[in-house]
């Protein structure tokens, strides 16, 4: 398993924990919903480069953020 896959999957299982809403997160052709699939607030993001699940779980949410304007163009919106 490479640190990339393994960030991925940790970073699903803790937002599948989501309460008061649903999270719709796309990635390449996979769709995953996490959270509560009857509540009323939902988001979708869409992830364009995998490196944001790694990014994201070693930076916290400032590199979760800095993974949306990356010079190189946004990981996700």
């Amino acid at each position: 398993m490479t640190i990339r896959s393994l960030a991925k999957k940790v970073t699903f299982a803790s937002l599948a924990k989501l309460k008061d809403g649903l999270l719709r997160v796309h990635v390449g052709g996979e769709l995953h919903e996490l959270g509560d699939p009857e509540a009323e607030l939902r988001a979708d993001i869409h992830v364009h480069d995998e490196r944001f699940f790694t990014r994201a779980l070693l930076g916290g949410d400032i590199a979760f953020g800095e993974s949306y304007g990356t010079p190189a163009g946004p990981w996700w919106r």
